[in-house]
Parts: C-alpha cells; structure tokens; sequence
C-alpha cells in the first residue's frame, strides 16, 4: 500500500551543498610536461626524463653528435653535487635487491646506508630484531671499501618502509630508497 512506503533518502538534500570541494590545482613542470611531483618516477632512459636531469643539474647539453646516455657527462656540475650543496647533507641512495642463495633461499641485500651516516652494526641489529631473522655486514664483491647488508628473506618492500620510518631524521626517503631488479632501478612506492 502507499501508505507504507519508505521515507525519502536522507541524501536528497532540499538545499544545495554549501562545502562543495574545490579542485586541486595540478602545476605542470614547463620541461617535461607532467606534474612536478611524478618526474622523479619517470622511465630513466626517456627523452623527457634525460632533459628533466639536465634542467636540474643547471647543465646545458647539445645533443649533436652525442648518445642521448651521455647528456650527463656535460661540463658543468652534476645532480647530486647540485643536491649536496642545497640541502647540506650529502645525497646518496640505498639499494635494495632480491638474491637466492644456496638451495633457493631468498635474501635481500641492503647497500649504500653508509652515504646517510648510518652505522651499519647498528642497522644490523635493529634489522634482525625487526624482521626476526639473521643479518651479516660483507664487504661487496665488485668494490672491497663498500659494504652491504644481507637479511634473510625476501623483505624488500617491508624494509623499505622500515627504512623511511626509522632513519627520517639522517635523510632517508622514499625518493632515495630503490629497488635492484635484473640490472635495473626503481623507485619504491610509498605505501
């Protein structure tokens, strides 16, 4: 019967809205065309990519008879220089990379915390702890003077995470935290 029927839904307003939400406004970078913020996520080996580093680094390369690979071996300083001299801190980055090792156990290989300031004794301990598995300071194969972390166990993604909580106030982000897979780096995601 229509006397039963249902009241009205409570979203059919009679008034309008008064706090309607306002766009964001997106800036684009003049260089690459993408928002600001995305540049950094780029793929390493585009054009757009390429001349973003350049514009950084205060650079001005000719592309004549150069490779496009070679436009940052341009007179003049480099990205991270131009970094270490803004922010005072020097600008470096971990690496984070999946290995197998003997009988298909899976390790994760932590290199660079030492450009932070970062006492790789104490990572050790804080990492097994964390993640309740062994870890091991070695020296790396390819350059004896640096050494990196092995934790058992595939926890890339977690540590990375762990990493940019832990070790905010030396510098770490997730701008400066890749990932090490097949000869290749990429940025890691904020979760």
């Amino acid at each position: 019967p229509p006397s039963q029927r249902p009241p009205s839904p409570s979203w059919k307003a009679e008034e309008p809205c008064d706090g309607q939400i306002e766009p964001t406004k997106v800036t684009y970078d003049p260089v690459t065309g993408i928002p600001s913020e995305y540049n950094a996520f780029m793929p390493k080996d585009s054009n757009a990519h390429k001349k973003w580093r350049a514009h950084l680094s205060g650079t001005k390369c000719s592309q004549g008879d150069r490779k496009t690979e070679d436009l940052f071996s341009c007179k003049g300083e480099s990205l991270a220089t131009t970094k270490q001299k803004s922010s005072g801190k020097g600008i470096g980055e971990i690496l984070l990379e999946k290995c197998t090792r003997k009988f298909k156990r899976l390790a994760t290989l932590v290199s660079g915390l030492e450009s932070f300031g970062i006492s790789l004794d104490e990572a050790k301990r804080v990492f097994s702890k964390k993640f309740a598995c062994s870890c091991t300071v070695l020296k790396v194969a390819q350059n004896p003077s640096q050494k990196q972390i092995i934790v058992q166990g595939d926890v890339v993604s977690e540590l990375a995470t762990f990493l940019c909580e832990i070790y905010a106030d030396k510098g770490v982000n997730y701008h400066n935290v890749f990932h090490k897979q097949n000869n290749r780096k990429t940025a890691i995601l904020p979760p």
